[in-house]
């Protein structure tokens, strides 16, 4: 007998939550202003009693709060914005008199104010709060645990807010409108995307076909992913039912907008009588071919005669047409006119998931930024505008509503005819023409100019895109010279986009403008800038909002002085306040520019760099509503205005701003390129320079070549104007004589850059393998085969390579490497405080197996080994570009270069260069500092120095955050850059001071520069409750020898009254103590934000894995195991590991000879032409040593076929599942790889050891 599932009546849930109350208003009364919350009839007559209702009491009795429970999967409880449930609620708190009443639906608790129900929805007052679980049915609301989470976790919470609004302590509780509007949108969709999700899961599990067709609709999306585990491929198949659902929604409104402008089109509905799916869905795609019709255009957006084959999947679960039938209710007293804002934008945000978003970049922009931005490029009214990458229109909407207020004679067919948009991914693209076209429906001529495509696919000789002529046909419409361009191009990492593509784009770039040379390290959006403003009219204007590296790292630099030659730079501007992009892990700034031709102009042009001290929000004062944008865009225009009038620095209580000529700027970047041009290297990527080749892109560069000139500009470290505090600035004026450049005084070099640090950098286990295993036969098994007396002599070591594998090598080819000072506490490294060693081999490999044995051992597992990770390529270790740029691939021996000191690469809060007394080896996560021409004595003082709290705050001004954490990353270039107080003909005296001083400090752990008590936070609001007290200094900060140190640094710089420096200390901390909190704050805000949104994102080993489980082969052994099984294998061959292979291509001799080995050091010399060619077929393939094949000719090439048709059948399949699983051109060119090396070497499992 099945056993019956525990559920709970709507009255029987009220019970449970009134006790609850009840319960927590006893802990606390005083802090509550309900007295009890019961269960009781609404209304009076014998009827009415049967109706139970949950309320809430003060102490006289009298109710204050009262509403609607619905369960939900029920039609009730499909949403609590529910017309219906609304409206019954809403007569509830008429009938008691309350000024507040609520909907809730288990999963949603939205409070209403009955004052302003009457109002139009954009002007009620409201507010929901998510239970953070989905809950589908009333047994789901049964089980303990989830009466257990709204009881102790969600009510507490939920009734302290309420007492606040209630009790009139909180005014402004109500949520924005538009945000109003996506939450009743997103409400009234969950249950459609929750039937939809439960009916694709049931139905790819039960047919393989219907499978199928999933798997290549999200393909066709660009979508990557995985069928195991399950609770993965559920996410995703929930993300392919709110695709499907979002994108229905949006038509269904667009058409009912359409209804306001033609009225004969009938009322769109799924009439009661219609119950089957394919009904439904002929139904709607009748009405919208209707539409289309009546109107002459729009197929685009209605779609009536689309082909996807998953769209009428959201009306196949039973209940799906109850459930969409609400959302039809719910949209039918909403004119989509009377939203002013991005609000689909958003809807978007909130759809696709932030993997998608991470791979096109898109990151949706506010309203506030689009119109500062706006405001400075769209300057009339009649200006024709682009925005080349316009997502769903955030740009183009805000112009439109611009371009009115500067012209409100002007109709609205000329407003829209004058705005240019285009986007790569269909669903924005849709989304902006909808958005445009919503502006005015009833328009004759209502057709937006946006086009889905890649921007750098468009050319000038070209048509830009295409529009209903009135007449049944369409009529190609040209891009018109440009007044404006303006966007938030997509923000895409330099290793994600496909080289081929950035030589395109390249190329595009150097053609438009032939002194521009990007460097293949440029990020996306990077191109976007010269390619777009080539369409700008001379005097035209240009806003980007991107991120902001490009400020401050290396491939910015040619941006920057691209810029200072054809521009006026008139303002970069950063906020302080609030990130720009909610989702996006970088920090974002808005560039304004005006096209100019005249030099002089140019130079003597003020660039204001502008750092927001409040919200946008709060400095523009107005909300973005029809009704107010006359109000809105004068308090803009305000703004601009006192940006654009600055001559000199400026502060206020809104924002600050730093004014520096363009000639300003061009002197620092060409003397930049002076101390650049000095260095020993150029700016690396850790396997590869750049320079250019003659299409205008960077390429790589030989090691050592120079990629700086001294006669034009080179570089500038911007950044620092907009996020560096006052008295950086105050110092730099007054001391500026008494700093040098990091690269005027030293050498920065990056440490060794191995190729592969999992294998070059093993941990040092010896002493853990000696104590754990006592017995000489316990430590060969487990050790590789050595014997533990060579260890014990020190002659061998035992490492641990970055997959685990234990392996014996000789101590001679080792030496003690610094990896990173993660784990250096104090300004000072030792051999002894290291467990790390690095391998040091200049031997040739075939000198080693008699002298060397554990060495070579260690080098063959190498050769066969690929050490995948996130970061790098699938392949074998000497396949690797940096490895297979050395001769031998192993050879490290020349880069080891050390220093006087180590600068980390990555940094947090702590402030540690730690000296290098050892001459230690260090990565490529360190940099070594070098002296140049430093006495002994300077020297210290340098070491000193680079410890001070001054470099500390500096430092964080020339490098640039991961994201917006509190992760500092500094390349060479920015180290060479950074300007500290020169230690050049210091006197004895301060010398001593700064040398004692960093001596006290390195006999102490160093500790953080921001406060603990954020260190401890991990909470958004504690966080800006504790940023909004006064600085707050470190215990770091408090110690006796940092503020010696720091103090006699200032004497360096030559304050010479201790008054004046303890002055200057208690600013400087100050200034670091703000600054480093500001930098954790954001970091908690993004660290709760990823765990909110953050998607799986597959590995090529997790796709990889999942593939090969899928592939379901007939025989999957190793392509040596399998040869060795065929009857006419009978000869064994031994292959080098060496590389390339070739065979003899000599007219006088054989072709039976292999050669191996770029000197062709190793040979095999084989019995026929056939055998050769086989064995360099399998040494190609990655098969070495010994392996079993034919001698004939004739066998051997009968195998070979054989070799081939089995690996060719096995790619094929390969192929197959990873098309499916990705469509990805470069991830699918990874999993062949792995593929490959797991098919033909074997695939290996978390290998635990080698022996060798």
């Amino acid at each position: 007998m099945p056993i019956r599932k525990q559920t709970i009546k709507e009255v029987d849930f009220c019970a449970v939550i009134a006790s609850a109350i009840n319960h927590l208003v006893a802990m606390e009364p005083t802090a509550y202003p309900f007295a009890e919350a019961r269960v009781e009839g609404y209304g009076s007559g014998t009827g009415s009693r049967k109706r139970k209702d949950l309320r809430f009491f003060d102490g006289q009795g009298r109710v204050i709060l009262c509403g609607e429970v619905k369960m939900p999967g029920t039609r009730e409880g499909q949403s609590a914005m529910d017309h219906e449930l609304m409206a019954d609620a809403a007569a509830k708190a008429d009938n008691a008199g309350v000024q507040y009443f609520f909907t809730w639906n288990v999963n949603d608790f939205v409070l209403w104010d009955r004052s302003l129900w009457n109002r139009p929805w954009f002007e009620r007052r409201v507010r929901p709060w998510k239970l953070q679980r989905t809950l589908r049915t009333a047994e789901d609301v049964a089980r303990e645990e989830n009466l257990a989470f709204i009881k102790t976790r969600f009510l507490p919470d939920l009734l302290k807010d309420l007492a606040d609004i209630v009790t009139g302590r909180r005014r402004q509780w109500g949520i924005p409108p538009d945000e109003f509007f996506i939450r009743s949108l997103e409400s009234h969709l969950d249950w459609p995307v929750l039937l939809t999700a439960a009916h694709v899961l049931q139905q790819t599990e039960s047919s393989k076909r219907f499978a199928t067709n999933v798997e290549q609709w999200m393909t066709g999306l660009d979508w990557t992913f995985v069928r195991t585990p399950p609770e993965v491929w559920a996410g995703l198949v929930d993300n392919m039912a709110k695709t499907l659902a979002y994108v229905w929604a949006n038509r269904m409104i667009f058409y009912k907008a359409l209804r306001s402008r033609f009225p004969d089109l009938p009322r769109l509905e799924i009439r009661k009588s219609i119950s089957k799916p394919d009904d439904a869905l002929a139904t709607l795609n009748g009405l919208f071919r209707k539409a289309v019709e009546r109107s002459g255009d729009y197929e685009p957006l209605l779609m009536p005669d689309a082909a996807d084959w998953a769209t009428g999947l959201v009306f196949c679960p039973p209940g799906a047409l109850d459930a969409w039938r609400g959302f039809l209710r719910a949209i039918e007293a909403v004119d989509f006119r009377e939203v002013p804002s991005d609000v689909v934008g958003r809807i978007f945000q909130r759809l696709i998931g932030p993997e998608e978003r991470r791979r096109y970049g898109q990151h949706f922009t506010g309203d506030d930024v689009v119109d500062l931005i706006n405001c400075f490029c769209v300057r009339s009214g009649s200006d024709t505008v682009l925005d080349p990458a316009c997502g769903s229109g955030s740009f183009l909407v805000r112009a439109y509503y611009r371009k009115r207020h500067l012209d409100p004679n002007r109709t609205h067919c000329d407003l829209i005819g004058e705005l240019f948009g285009c986007d790569i991914a269909p669903y924005p693209a849709h989304l902006a023409t909808l958005n445009l076209a919503a502006r005015q429906i009833e328009d004759e001529a209502n057709y937006p100019r946006i086009i889905r495509r890649n921007f750098f696919d468009y050319s000038p000789e070209h048509a830009f895109c295409s529009i209903p002529d009135g007449k049944g046909q369409r009529a190609d419409v040209a891009l018109p010279p440009l007044d404006a361009i303006v966007g938030n191009p997509p923000y895409v990492r330099q290793e994600k986009v496909e080289k081929v593509d950035k030589n395109r784009y390249g190329r595009m770039a150097t053609v438009n403008w032939p002194d521009l040379h990007l460097t293949g390290r440029s990020d996306l959006h990077c191109y976007f800038w010269p390619v777009a403003a080539s369409l700008l009219k001379p005097n035209g204007y240009f806003g980007f909002l991107t991120s902001s590296s490009w400020l401050d790292v290396e491939y910015g630099f040619a941006l920057q002085g691209w810029l200072l030659r054809h521009f006026k730079i008139l303002a970069i501007m950063e906020s302080a306040a609030e990130p720009w992009f909610e989702d996006a892990r970088v920090k974002t700034c808005a560039t304004i520019l005006q096209r100019c031709d005249d030099q002089t102009a140019r130079m003597s042009n003020p660039v204001r760099f502008v750092r927001f001290s409040r919200k946008l929000s709060e400095i523009i004062g107005v909300n973005p509503t029809t009704e107010n944008e006359g109000e809105r865009q004068a308090a803009l225009e305000k703004i601009r205005k006192k940006i654009l009038s600055a001559k000199r620095d400026f502060e206020d209580h809104d924002l600050r701003i730093i004014v520096k000529t363009q000639v300003d700027l061009w002197v620092d970047g060409v003397r930049a390129g002076a101390i650049l041009e000095a260095t020993e290297e150029p700016e690396t990527n850790d396997e590869t320079t750049h320079a250019k080749n003659n299409d205008g892109v960077c390429e790589d560069l030989a090691p050592g070549a120079k990629a700086y000139r001294t006669d034009d500009y080179c570089a500038g470290k911007w950044g620092r104007y907009v996020r560096a505090p006052d008295i950086y600035f105050e110092i730099m004026q007054r001391f500026a004589g008494r700093f040098a450049a990091m690269g005027e005084i030293a050498s920065i070099r990056r440490g060794i850059t191995s190729g592969c640090d999992a294998f070059f950098m093993p941990k040092d286990v010896t002493k853990e393998m000696l104590s754990r295993h006592n017995s000489d036969r316990d430590f060969r098994e487990n050790c590789g085969g050595v014997a533990r007396r060579s260890v014990e002599s020190g002659r061998v070591k035992i490492v641990k390579a970055g997959d685990g594998s234990v392996h014996p090598v000789e101590s001679k080819y080792l030496a003690p490497e610094v990896h990173s000072l993660m784990n250096v506490d104090r300004p000072i490294v030792h051999a002894g405080d290291l467990d790390r060693l690095v391998l040091l081999v200049h031997d040739r490999l075939d000198t080693l197996k008699a002298k060397a044995p554990w060495v070579w051992r260690y080098l063959r597992y190498g050769m066969t080994a690929s050490f995948a990770s996130s970061k790098s390529k699938p392949v074998p270790i000497p396949e690797r570009s940096t490895c297979a740029a050395r001769d031998p691939w192993y050879d490290l021996t020349s880069l080891v270069k050390p220093g006087i000191a180590f600068w980390p690469m990555a940094q947090q809060y702590r402030h540690i260069v730690a000296a290098n007394p050892q001459r230690l080896v260090c990565n490529h996560n360190l940099f070594d500092i070098g002296a140049k021409n430093l006495s002994p004595t300077e020297c210290d003082v340098l070491l000193a120095v680079l410890n001070s709290t001054l470099v500390g705050l500096f430092k964080t001004f020339y490098g640039r955050y991961a994201g917006t954490e509190g992760n500092l990353k500094t390349e060479v270039v920015d180290v060479t850059l950074l300007e500290v107080p020169n230690p050049r003909g210091v006197s004895r005296e301060v010398a001593q001071r700064l040398s004692d001083a960093l001596q006290r400090l390195s006999k102490r752990p160093v500790g953080r520069l921001v406060e603990e008590q954020l260190m401890e936070c991990h909470s958004p609001l504690r966080a800006l409750r504790l940023a909004q007290g006064p600085p707050i200094c470190s215990e770091e900060l408090k110690q006796q020898d940092r503020r010696d140190l720091d103090s006699a640094v200032f004497e360096l710089l030559g304050v010479t009254d201790p008054t004046e420096r303890t002055r200057l200390l208690h600013r400087l901390y100050e200034a670091t103590a703000l600054h480093f909190r500001n930098i954790r704050v954001v970091e908690i805000q993004k660290m709760q934000q990823r765990s909110k949104s953050s998607g799986k994102r597959f590995s090529v080993s997790d796709l990889a894995a999942d593939i090969w489980d899928a592939a379901e082969l007939d025989d999957s052994r190793p392509l040596a195991e399998w040869l060795s099984q065929l009857p006419e294998c009978d000869s064994s061959v031994h292959i080098p590991e060496e590389r390339p292979v070739t065979i003899t291509d000599s007219p006088l001799l054989p072709d039976h000879t292999v050669y191996f080995g770029k000197d062709r050091s190793s040979v095999v010399e084989c019995k026929s032409g056939g055998q050769a060619e086989l064995v360099a077929r399998l040494a190609l393939l990655g098969i070495t040593n010994d392996v079993k094949i034919p001698v004939s000719d004739a066998a051997c090439r009968r195998v070979s076929g054989l070799v081939a048709a089995r690996i060719e059948k096995a790619f094929a399949r390969f192929t197959d599942l990873s098309q499916s699983r990705t469509s990805d051109a470069r991830i699918q060119r990874e999993l062949a790889s792995v593929l490959q090396n797991w098919f033909v070497l074997g695939r290996k499992i978390n290998p635990n050891f080698s022996r060798g």
